[in-house]
């Protein structure tokens, strides 16, 4: 047996137990940027759960990167060549998991999501088993925590605003353009 298959289910219980107390939640959302470095061991920790891959123009990611203030401990989110560096290899793998059918992902165009929730959001708690509920489509108006960078972000209604943000900023963005390139990664 593999050092995987033996230490699997401890694995599975220390993630458990590290979440936050979320009540009588049956579901969990992990959408820590780093997690695509881990989508094989994802899926043996939690066959059953669904893995979304949100697709978003590469520089518009770069950006929104950028301006936040990620810790040091985050090596790969402060120089914009360096983000479209590691941005070239998370495009690699993702291109390697989401040849492999047997792993299962779904994969979200932000866009398409922002410009028709109603379909994208319906499509998305289907490939997921959930059911839908009128609040998925007002997901401003929950009263839930938000720990991550988009917690104002998602205080207002979807919108079609953050498509294309990067473009007043281009000539400021050549190098994380310039590495996006170098790594194959569509920057039009």
């Amino acid at each position: 047996r593999s050092l995987i298959e033996v230490n699997s289910e401890s694995w599975r219980q220390r993630y458990l137990s590290a979440l936050p107390d979320y009540g009588d939640a049956d579901n969990v959302v992990d959408k820590q940027p780093l997690n695509f470095r881990s989508i094989g061991l994802i899926r043996v920790l939690f066959p059953d759960s669904p893995i979304l891959f949100m697709r978003r123009h590469a520089v518009d990611v770069g950006l929104s990167i950028f301006r936040h203030k990620f810790a040091k401990s985050w090596p790969c989110a402060h120089h914009l060549a360096d983000i479209g560096h590691y941005y070239g290899i998370h495009e690699r793998m993702f291109r390697y998991w989401v040849s492999r059918p047997e792993v299962a992902l779904t994969v979200v165009d932000y866009s398409h999501l922002v410009r028709n929730p109603d379909t994208a959001i319906h499509a998305l708690l289907a490939s997921s088993g959930l059911d839908f509920e009128p609040a998925c489509l007002q997901p401003h108006k929950t009263r839930r925590q938000v720990a991550t960078f988009s917690s104002v972000q998602v205080q207002n209604p979807v919108t079609t605003r953050y498509i294309n943000r990067s473009a007043p900023y281009a000539q400021l963005l050549q190098p994380l353009r310039d590495e996006l390139l170098r790594a194959g990664v569509e920057v039009c």
